[in-house]
């Protein structure tokens, strides 16, 4: 991951930032069946995305984020606000303090997204069959009823490795059904 420094207007120093380095995108055809590490141009495109009149995630950073409104209102090219300091740093400048700023990051919906995935080809099936994260499961597959995860066999965080080999979420569309699964 990459560390993420902000700044109030008002302040000079960073107010919080931690550093993670040697996080790797899970393998995916996207990359020709390898994987990269996450580097801040990844978190920066990806929150530059998210601050775009087309994202539904815009709410979180357009008031909070130096020139992201503008941004979202087509009148600037660019977030002002975000700066990549070197390859591990991305300073983000806002507006004023914003107690829930952290909290809104670490949300799903902020998730970074490598820019190799935003390709015409790949944007249907992003989320569906195509699934391109940090995390400690993959995605194995994906039906109308069932959604499998593997392990993650490089994953990060050797201090959090996943339990579990494999996770299987099962979609059962009728309350019934369910009832009649789980009573036999």
């Amino acid at each position: 991951m990459t560390r993420i420094i902000t700044h109030f207007m008002t302040h000079s120093k960073p107010v919080f930032g931690q550093e993670w380095k040697g996080v790797y995108f899970h393998k995916s055809f996207i990359f020709r069946n390898e994987t990269r590490e996450v580097k801040a141009e990844d978190v920066l495109y990806s929150l530059t995305r998210f601050c775009s009149a087309d994202s539904y995630n815009a709410f979180l950073l357009v008031d909070t984020v130096k020139g992201a409104a503008e941004f979202n209102q087509g009148k600037v090219e660019r977030v002002s606000g975000f700066k990549v300091i070197d390859d591990y740093t991305l300073q983000v400048n806002l507006i004023r303090p914003a107690p829930f700023f952290i909290n809104n990051l670490s949300t799903a919906l902020m998730a970074v997204y490598p820019k190799e995935a935003d390709q015409e080809e790949f944007t249907d099936n992003i989320g569906l069959s195509i699934a391109v994260g940090t995390g400690p499961y993959m995605l194995e597959s994906r039906t109308e009823t069932e959604i499998v995860l593997i392990k993650n066999k490089n994953y990060w965080d050797k201090k959090n490795e996943p339990q579990l080999d494999r996770i299987i979420f099962r979609v059962i569309a009728v309350q019934n059904n369910l009832k009649i699964k789980y009573c036999l």
